[in-house]
């Protein structure tokens, strides 16, 4: 992939591989050999494996492992729906994955820019995101010394554009003090 992020198809390739893998066939020799360590889905699992190959000896086997363990069809059901759910909530949680990553991608990558502020020229990390809703002026001493006034995020404290706060009056009632914090 030459460096690059894995992609959404590459998110959804990798989860199809991993439910078709999960989900391997028995085979008489494997349940012969484990049986015993085998849980109860495994063993209801195995007799829909036995019926598929028609080995009436494999059938006999698992049937026989059922009723040692006195499972019913009922609880053989149960496990499986279990088994059902757990891999649909695996599913949705990698779709979930892949559109979160979509989105953040379609946002120029979702994480922080660089934001140069134009009236004293010192640089922050500002996200291109916020969850600011309000802004508010604030004064303070640059890296030069001088005592300058900037636009920020109530919420997050981020720097912000200076029409952000275009309109206010230049009280700094927000971040008292002349450093920045």
């Amino acid at each position: 992939m030459g460096g690059r992020a894995l992609g959404a198809r590459g998110i959804v390739a990798c989860v199809s591989i991993a439910l078709a893998l999960s989900g391997c066939a028995m085979n008489p020799a494997k349940f012969e050999q484990k049986r015993l360590r085998f849980s109860d889905r495994e063993v209801c699992e195995a007799l829909a494996d036995a019926q598929k190959s028609g080995d009436e000896d494999f059938i006999g086997s698992v049937v026989g492992e059922l009723d040692r363990r006195q499972l019913s069809d009922a609880r053989c059901e149960t496990l499986a729906a279990e088994k059902r759910k757990k891999i649909a909530l695996g599913v949705l949680a990698a779709l979930t994955v892949v559109a979160v990553a979509a989105a953040a991608s379609s946002r120029g990558g979702g994480g922080g820019g660089t934001y140069v502020q134009p009236d004293y020229g010192r640089t922050y990390a500002q996200p291109y995101t916020t969850t600011d809703y309000s802004w508010q002026w604030d004064q303070f001493l640059n890296d030069k010394g001088l005592l300058v006034w900037a636009c920020r995020g109530e919420q997050t404290g981020q720097f912000a554009d200076s029409s952000r706060c275009a309109g206010k009056a230049q009280i700094d009632w927000k971040w008292p003090g002349n450093s920045i914090q």
